[in-house]
């Protein structure tokens, strides 16, 4: 395998004299040589590191020399080490040189503003505005862009799909070919030769994601550009769009009149232009025009129902419109007074129209308001104005929708859900669309039907129709700040080996924080963490509102079900009686502190129903920070969990058991507390208000912040390092999360490791409970010394493993139903649901694999129901699983303990046009001569689907997974 690594790493390209092509370079000799290298010394391959030095260009060889002194002969790992601070200083000087264009380029764009550089068409009655006064007509080139059809620029150029995500799924929705971009023929018939310019991959260059991150110029955003227009424009747009320091939302109204008159009274301005019944919207974020009527083009606008949260007997029903240009929701103040809506806070909006050179300052209130959706009620933070747009084209739904005759009518939205709400309104789990005959979609939505089209004709210049963006900073253009930390980062970068090593990454951080912060309290025999902090936390904002909010909405929720509610309360009231909780100390209540959010999750088991407290470390306020978007997540220090599965199935008799709530069992330090409050009732009988509410923190790490699973795996990995005995090593092995197995051979030896085990972590304030065995013996002692009786089947891993006949089952999906209406997203679905972790049944899923695959080649989309053919098939696949899944014993071989043995480990690896695959047999070998063998692991792999890789390859392929199953890579 070294040889056949040694060989790919010498036929490496040379870099370019431009240095172009160092990133791509970089990637493929990073990982080459990592697994070249595999962790082991390579202070002999001094030839192999020469090698691949004479591969980069001049430059980058000149400050390798440089920090090397030139006095010795560098290894690949240390060339490696090299090369990522060099590549990350280029990235950095690149990302600095594209902002400082982009910025120049925008230099007359009107910073906080929507722009567009699309070309619009003059009013029918012959007069021009002034933003039209001279258009900017672009030469054709000689082939539209497949994209978006303009005649105006390539593929290559599309500035109306920018980034290759929205490239790739434009592609699928035109069905176009992945390498030439023609829709004659699908990808797999391509007669075209050429491939990538940038990967020499199979498909077109401007799919290509290297191309979007090392050419970012050529994919700036429509809104970096601006239409041509004379000097005095210019001029008179820089003298009014000075920025001035302002922290507020930004409005922008287009103005078709051709005087540059100050806005009086933008409301009167929007009511005069809603008795215009010829007005349209189109997106945004995009062209602001107007159409005939006789166009047909509508928005994204349903009829919904709104209600006051605080008295939901209060409701209305209104039009609201989507628009995912808008970075946050309104609504008008008609409806907020109508609703009798609370005022939160107030706050300034500036609204200015395109050629004024005055604006005019609004103060609207921040509200929140319910929303009845089919996922039940929502409530969304809106800002109230005055109006919100003019009489928008709106579709009716009925039932001659899906034959494409449409009934148009007029509306004026009450509401628009920006983007902060936006696609949780649109998707949801039976979310779905389809295309109808006449090229609208029809989009099923948490508020009903929606239609759209895809192409607008656009004839005049829409007027006063508001572009809502969200700019906190006027004072400077857009991405300030971003080029500002980039220039901060190069200044580090130059630094380096005065200043603590930039490339030191956050976990490596994160752990040396917990390992110089972690105490231990004797007399609670307990362990206190602080929480990981990237920044001040004090910077975090008082969120006290929505923690208020949210328990308004969890109690009244409750409510409904007295009895969940009594149950939810003596929940918290347990957990303050153990000290897991505390109410705040009077002393402490105006320090800076955080608010948590909580709910409740029932779950019913038989007649029993249990409540849990989910606490929500991710709830924020729209555009400001969270408690989990400051905090380290921290380095992953969980064991391979194939490698413990494995571990389990030599020894004779398995020991399995859990930590007893672990999460809350690690302390927190006092320091960290307040950030952790959260609200309940003092009385749940008693209607929620202020002398009604009680404020608890957190003494112990609550579940449900991101850093939780790092700090609960830290606390145990320094607990047993710190004991070092051979007890805690092989625990330590063994631990996943919260559940410990252990391998023994003899019942007394099961006996012992209760003993050793419970009293190891009740030093660690922790309680090791739920000890199950294969051993029926063992279980009656474990149930004699715990007052409990474990269940007969439990879970390894998310394996079902039956402790009586001591079996592994892995399950099979149920046969399906007949009248199941297949899909890519149903198919995937029931082929995701196989959980087999060490391959066992991997041939049976294998087939479910290349079935998939086979769809993906039709390019259907994910709701698109597959055709008839193919559901034949997947049938015959499914009528195949005609079990409910394969039992395997859980333990390997049954030796006599008197026998002596050796095991050796044999792996099989083989490829095909289809797929490629690697299987471990491990083979027992006794004393008397007798042998027997059973398959430990599989794995397969589907061969690439859009490039044509040789079966040798492909063998290649399979053998590097086979080498990855020698006992080292496991620990077994």
């Amino acid at each position: 395998m070294k040889h056949i690594l040694f060989t790919k790493l010498a036929q490496l390209p040379a870099c370019d004299p431009e240095g172009r092509q160092l990133p791509t370079l970089y990637n493929r000799m990073f990982s080459l040589v990592r697994q070249f290298c595999n962790g082991g010394d390579d202070s002999k391959e001094t030839a192999l590191g020469a090698l691949l030095l004479n591969k980069l260009p001049v430059r980058v060889r000149s400050q390798i020399y440089d920090r090397t002194s030139n006095s010795h002969n560098v290894t690949p790992s240390e060339l490696l080490h090299l090369l990522t601070d060099i590549v990350r200083k280029d990235s950095t000087l690149f990302e600095i040189e594209f902002h400082t264009r982009r910025s120049i380029e925008a230099k007359n764009v009107d910073y906080g503003f929507h722009s567009t550089t699309r070309s619009v068409r003059p009013p029918s009655n012959g007069t021009i505005t002034r933003s039209t006064e001279k258009q900017h007509n672009p030469k054709k080139t000689g082939k539209s862009c497949p994209y978006c059809k303009s005649a105006f620029h390539g593929a290559m150029d599309c500035n109306v799909f920018t980034t290759t995500k929205q490239r790739w799924a434009q592609t699928k929705v035109l069905r176009l070919c992945h390498n030439c971009l023609s829709s004659a023929h699908i990808t797999r018939e391509c007669p075209s030769k050429y491939s990538c310019r940038y990967c020499s991959q199979r498909h077109h260059s401007s799919l290509c994601r290297q191309f979007e991150h090392q050419s970012p110029l050529r994919n700036l955003p429509s809104r970096l550009s601006s239409t041509t227009t004379n000097n005095q424009a210019k001029k008179d747009q820089q003298q009014h769009f000075r920025p001035s320091k302002l922290n507020s939302h930004t409005i922008s109204v287009a103005e078709p009149t051709p005087e540059r008159a100050p806005v009086a009274d933008i409301s009167e301005r929007m009511k005069q232009d809603a008795t215009n019944p010829a007005t349209i919207t189109y997106s945004s974020s995009q062209l602001l025009a107007t159409a005939s009527p006789t166009s047909q083009a509508a928005l994204m606008c349903a009829k919904v129902s709104l209600f006051n949260p605080s008295d939901p007997s209060k409701s209305i029903a209104v039009t609201a419109f989507l628009d995912s240009g808008s970075s946050k929701s309104y609504i008008t103040d008609e409806v907020a007074d109508r609703l009798n809506l609370d005022t939160i806070t107030m706050e300034d909006i500036v609204v200015s129209t395109f050629g004024s050179t005055s604006s005019l300052k609004l103060k609207c209130g921040n509200h929140n308001v319910g929303m009845v959706t089919t996922k039940g009620p929502k409530h969304l933070q809106v800002k109230s104005v005055p109006t919100i747009t003019g009489n928008l084209l709106q579709i009716q739904i009925n039932q001659k929708v899906s034959s494409g005759n449409f009934t148009f009518s007029q509306c004026k939205p009450s509401i628009l859900i920006g983007n902060d709400y936006f696609w949780d309104v649109v998707l949801s789990d039976d979310f779905f669309y389809r295309r109808l005959p006449n090229g609208y979609r029809l989009l099923h939505t948490t508020i009903g039907d929606v239609i759209i089209n895809e192409a607008l004709d656009f004839n005049h210049v829409n007027a006063y129709t508001s572009v809502i963006s969200n700019e906190t900073d006027l004072d400077n253009p857009r991405h300030h700040d971003e080029l500002c930390e980039l220039v901060s980062n190069f200044w580090k970068l130059e630094t380096t080996g005065i200043t603590d090593d930039p490339t030191k990454s956050d976990d490596d951080e994160c752990l040396n924080y917990f390992n110089d912060t972690i105490t231990y309290d004797q007399r609670q025999n307990r362990y206190f963490v602080k929480l990981p902090f990237k920044s001040d936390p004090a910077q975090l904002p008082n969120n006290f509102s929505l923690a208020f909010s949210r328990l308004r909405s969890q109690v009244k929720s409750l409510q409904q079900r007295p009895d969940y509610l009594e149950k939810y309360h003596a929940v918290i009231k347990n957990q303050a009686e153990l000290g897991i909780i505390e109410e705040v100390p009077s002393d402490h209540l105006s320090k800076p502190s955080h608010y948590l959010s909580h709910h409740g999750v029932v779950k019913k088991d038989g007649n029993d129903i249990k409540i849990r407290c989910v606490y929500d470390g991710s709830a924020k306020v729209t555009g400001q920070s969270s408690l989990n978007d400051i905090l380290y997540r921290g380095p992953v220090l969980l064991p391979d969990l194939t490698g413990i599965l494995l571990r389990s199935r030599f020894q004779k008799i398995l020991i399995s058991s859990d930590i007893e709530k672990a999460f809350l069992m690690v302390g927190l330090n006092e320091e960290s507390r307040d950030f952790t409050r959260f609200l309940w009732l003092k009385d749940p009988s008693r209607l929620l208000g202020r002398g009604n509410i009680i404020t608890y923190r957190f003494t112990r790490v609550p579940f449900g912040l991101v850093s939780s699973p790092f700090l609960l795996a830290g606390t145990i990995h320094y607990h047993l390092s710190s004991t070092a005995t051979p007890l805690s090593h092989g625990i330590l092995r063994n631990t996943y999360v919260d559940n410990v197995f252990q391998g023994v051979n003899t019942i007394e030896e099961g006996q012992e490791f209760y003993k050793l085990s419970k009293k190891l972590f009740q030093r660690a304030g922790m309680n090791l409970r739920a000890y199950v065995s294969n051993s029926r013996e063992l279980n009656k002692y474990f149930e004699t010394n715990e007052h409990c009786k474990a269940s007969e089947t439990q879970k390894l891993l998310g394996l079902q493993w039956n402790t009586v006949n001591d079996t592994i089952f892995i399950r099979l999906p149920d046969q399906p139903t007949s009248d199941i209406r297949w899909t890519n997203r149903k198919v995937l679905k029931c082929i995701a649901s196989i959980y087999d972790p060490l391959g066992l049944i991997s041939p049976t899923v294998l087939i479910g694999k290349l079935f998939l695959q086979s769809l993906w080649k039709i390019e259907l989309s994910w709701d698109e129901l597959i055709p008839a053919k193919y559901v034949a098939n997947w049938k015959r696949i499914t009528s195949s699983w005609n079990s409910p899944g394969l039992c395997v014993p859980r333990r390997l071989f049954n030796e006599d303990e008197n026998t002596e043995v050796e095991y050796d480990l044999h792996v099989f690896t083989d490829a095909s046009a289809a797929a490629y695959c690697a299987t471990a047999y491990i083979v027992q070998k006794r004393n008397n001569g007798s042998s027997s063998a059973s398959l430990i692991m599989s794995k397969s792999r589907l061969a690439p689907l859009n490039h044509a890789i040789t079966i040798p390859r492909l063998e290649l392929a399979a053998m590097m997974i086979g080498s990855n199953y020698s006992p080292s890579s496991y620990k077994t």
